[in-house]
């Protein structure tokens, strides 16, 4: 019998197709009052390895509010003495590391072994970012037992120390790798279980030194040139024979083959074939690169497990052709799909900056994140969120903000709400707030979505024309594009702030139902209801290609200097298709509605009101935001889904919301929405709508 669960608002059946205040330099003061509110101990910090990354990470932990509590170098570890209230002043630490100064010289110092420094010390979060040395051994282990079995976090930098464990750590919520893999370890483990199903190979271009020295020879220039360039840049390994060798791009091999291939293994990358940089031909890649291609030093590996390295000649503008600032990891699917993974944490500042990324995920994971500590603030007076850091792709925030409200008795059970690109928070007229809002005959006082029965969550976009960060909003960077998955991370982290375990059900429509889809699988078990309505776990094409001409007429109005004209155009040509044939042939007989609107005029007025309230970078964004993202519905396996797909919707069609029905691993219902308002069903149909939630969220 079928799992999926078919049903309609008629009466026909509808069948589918799936510092301490002492004296001490090294102890913080306290910090300058802020605005914002602290709602949680910030999380404790155990830093091992204060070379270049660590010395970079001091003076980044320096501007959060993580508390440094310990310092390990490779002569003594450090400890904060002011039992957690102030930590120690991790700046004052990266100077004092930069003059070459000994921990063992300070006060309190104590010489002792690396399992016995983490005992004592005790922190939350526990940092290697030590250099990666293949010859060590016991590390992992000792770190393991020591860390883990305490009930601490790691965070890691050196690759060898996770290709000891990589498969059993990569996917641990407790293990942080992300600068291990140049800053895309994060989407490896947030992705490890569909790829050890699904991968059937990798390729891989992660050694950022190899590239800035054959672009050196490209260019006409030696390696030796290249090699300073590279040194200047940061990004050598400590000792360069490690990238001459391709001894540091076999283990990045080996680790991805181990996490992925874990039946198999490269070793610890001494049986994976690579050449040396010095015995390719320079007039070699130089030919290359006059016939249009590039030369980048590849790692290949199979579900065999067997792995090779070469100086692949590679085409211009594909996925390997990365610039010496990017690595990539590209991971072959089965059925001809590919999975990318790009990211910039090369050099010491940038792996310093994907430690920290790792630093605030292990944060906000667990009771840990709302018990101990949290990288993130509240401000209750204007409802807005602060987080630490966030990243779009490879673009991290500026001073990151979630706008939010939330309505409702605490003990209620929670809702989150969210609809299309042009929504945000304010969901209906309440109280504080008396402007009707963009789900008003939804959500509000004896409605279904009734904030004296629930308790309601609603944000605006990241990216978005709203509070929250965007392009006019200061700090968000020109061209970014959140996707789906990045709101949804933004959400998680404030529910983790709030203190929220439990999410009674998630409501997304359009935009919202995108959101929704990449937020379950993040909550897994947190999540007990997910409610889809007009969205699907990617784009339709013909969809996709309308809002490209939409964008189109954006950007060449903007090029033209009249970028509210190009605004409404583009909107007035999203009304066409939000809207169903039906209801525009009814409306608009012989060109007139029945007060004598013309459907041009109808469209003009639309395309104002929204110019009068939208901007037009944040409707980029959004507008791509739609096209980029992806879910993978079969890691939905908690939350009880009910998708909902309206009949005469041509930007979502049912059928492609019947596939993804077929998908989903969770229980999951499929109802049918008879209208023939088209995409915009569930903003003009709320009594029929109203009741399928009403049903849905019981």
């Amino acid at each position: 019998m079928s799992r999926i669960t078919v049903e309609s608002n008629r009466p026909e059946p509808y069948c589918t197709s799936g510092t301490s205040p002492t004296d001490s330099p090294l102890s913080a003061t306290s910090a300058p009052a802020r605005r914002h509110l602290d709602v949680v101990r910030p999380a404790t910090l155990h830093l091992i390895g204060p070379g270049q990354v660590g010395r970079e990470l001091l003076e980044l932990l320096a501007e959060t509010p993580y508390r440094l509590i310990g310092l390990t170098d490779s002569t003594a570890t450090i400890k904060d003495d002011s039992h957690f209230e102030h930590g120690l002043d991790a700046r004052a630490l990266a100077a004092l590391k930069r003059n070459g100064v000994a921990l063992s010289a300070e006060d309190g110092a104590r010489r002792i072994g690396l399992a016995a420094a983490i005992a004592w010390v005790g922190a939350d979060i526990v940092i290697d970012a030590t250099a990666s040395d293949a010859g060590r051994r016991g590390w992992a282990e000792e770190l393991e037992l020591a860390a883990l079995g305490a009930g601490a976090r790691l965070a890691f930098a050196a690759k060898d120390a996770v290709l000891r464990r990589a498969a059993r750590w990569v996917g641990d919520g407790r293990v942080g790798i992300n600068a291990v893999l140049g800053g895309t370890g994060s989407r490896l483990a947030d992705e490890i279980e569909e790829l050890r199903q699904r991968t059937v190979s990798v390729a891989i271009a992660g050694n950022a030194s190899t590239t800035i020295i054959i672009e050196a020879i490209e260019a006409g220039g030696s390696l030796e040139e290249g090699l300073a360039i590279a040194r200047q840049r940061g990004v050598l390994e400590p000792d360069p024979e490690l990238d001459l060798r391709g001894d540091d791009a076999a283990l990045k091999l080996a680790l991805v083959a181990a996490a992925v291939f874990p039946q198999q293994t490269c070793g610890r990358g001494e049986h994976v074939a690579r050449p040396d940089l010095r015995d390719v031909d320079a007039q070699l890649i130089r030919q290359r690169a006059a016939r249009g291609a590039t030369t980048r030093l590849v790692g290949r590996v199979d579900r065999s497990g067997r792995g090779r390295l070469a100086y692949e000649e590679v085409p211009r503008a594909s996925t390997l052709d990365v610039p010496s600032d990017r690595v990539v990891y590209a991971y072959q699917l089965d059925g001809g799909e590919r999975r990318v993974h790009v990211a910039g944490g090369v050099g010491a500042r940038r792996t310093a900056e994907a430690l920290l990324d790792d630093v605030h995920r292990l944060a906000g994971r667990g009771a840990h994140a709302r018990q101990s500590g949290a990288s993130a603030r509240l401000d209750d007076a204007s409802r807005l969120f602060h987080l630490e850091a966030l990243c779009i792709g490879d673009a991290a925030l500026d001073a990151p903000r979630l706008a939010y409200e939330l309505h409702g008795d605490a003990r209620a059970p929670l809702v989150i709400v969210a609809g299309g690109i042009s929504a945000g928070r304010h969901v209906f007229a309440s109280s504080a707030a008396s402007a009707r809002g963009w789900w008003q005959d939804i959500a509000g006082a004896d409605r279904v979505l009734d904030p004296r029965r629930y308790h309601l969550l609603s944000v605006d976009f990241i990216g978005g024309a709203g509070a929250s960060s965007g392009p006019a909003s200061g700090g968000f960077p020109r061209g970014a594009t959140p996707s789906a998955d990045d709101q949804a991370r933004a959400i998680i982290a404030l529910l983790d702030t709030l203190g929220i375990e439990r999410v009674h059900a998630f409501v997304g429509a359009s935009y919202g139902g995108q959101i929704g889809l990449a937020l379950a699988p993040r909550l897994g078990a947190r999540l007990e209801r997910l409610v889809v309505i007009s969205a699907a776990d990617a784009p339709h094409p013909r969809s996709s290609a309308w809002r490209v001409v939409q964008r189109r007429i954006v950007e060449l109005a903007q090029r033209a200097g009249d970028e509210a004209a190009g605004l409404g155009l583009a909107r007035a040509l999203a009304m066409t298709t939000y809207r169903g044939a039906d209801e525009l042939r009814e409306r608009f007989a012989d060109g007139l509605c029945g007060e004598g609107e013309t459907i041009e005029a109808y469209l003009d007025a639309q395309g104002e009101r929204f110019v009068a309230r939208f901007d037009a970078e944040a409707f980029l964004a959004l507008s791509r935001s739609i096209d980029i993202s992806r879910a993978d519905a079969s890691r939905i396996r908690h939350a009880v889904t009910t998708l909902i797909a309206a009949s005469s919707d041509e930007l979502v069609p049912e059928t492609q919301i019947a596939a993804l029905a077929e998908r989903v691993t969770a229980p999951v219902t499929l109802r049918r929405l008879e209208s023939r308002y088209g995409h915009d069903a569930f903003l003009k149909e709320p009594d029929a709508l109203g009741a399928i939630l009403q049903e849905v969220l019981a």
